[in-house]
């Protein structure tokens, strides 16, 4: 299989100085409660402790790899325990489903595809996406403070307390959804009331 090298941690990030991050795989876009296999190189059977303990600027002491989608959860002395976004030991892949017409994304390299569906369960058709294209936000408190959607909508949010810090993710808006807000998967809004963001 091929690896890819996690970024997400490979530059200082004081916010996460002598953090402890560890690497769940994901199914179905979700995390699981196995610890990934995490390499020391590209190639070679050499593996890493996981969880990653990272260092005195928040970042690895050594680069990471991994074969699998990945979700890190992120502890420290500094900051709440929360997950990152998926981490993708493959690309993730989009494609047009020739016989339904529906957009489809795979978070696997292609081996296993899924119907982009809406949060209320519609299929999204390419007229769908072209007028509600994906959006985006820096923080997880910017998409907080957003208006409650008149539609469904995704959201990348670019990092969680600030931009590129390794937090954030694919972010899709559920208007029936009353699912307490957990800082991660499940996002309310300031202005309260029915409707989250969950986590794609």
């Amino acid at each position: 299989m091929s690896r890819v090298s996690i970024t997400d941690f490979a530059f200082a990030k004081p916010l996460y100085r002598n953090a402890s991050v560890s690497f769940y795989t994901v199914a179905a876009g979700v995390k699981t409660a196995t610890l990934a296999t995490l390499y020391s190189g590209q190639t070679g059977a050499a593996t890493l402790a996981n969880p990653q303990k990272l260092d005195s600027r928040g970042k690895f002491k050594q680069a990471v790899y991994v074969e699998v989608s990945v979700i890190g959860t992120i502890q420290g002395v500094s900051i709440p325990s929360h997950d990152t976004g998926i981490i993708n030991g493959f690309a993730i892949r989009f494609r047009i489903n020739t016989t339904t017409g529906f957009l489809e994304y795979s978070l696997d390299g292609g081996v296993t595809w899924t119907s982009t569906g809406n949060p209320d369960g519609q299929f999204v058709t390419m007229t769908y996406l072209t007028e509600n294209a994906i959006r985006f936000v820096d923080t997880i408190a910017a998409l907080k403070a957003l208006a409650v959607p008149a539609s469904a909508v995704t959201y990348f949010v670019r990092g969680y307390y600030a931009l590129g810090d390794g937090g954030g993710g694919f972010y899709y808006w559920k208007s029936t959804d009353t699912t307490a807000d957990n800082g991660g998967t499940v996002i309310a809004l300031t202005v309260g009331g029915t409707g989250r963001f969950n986590l794609l």
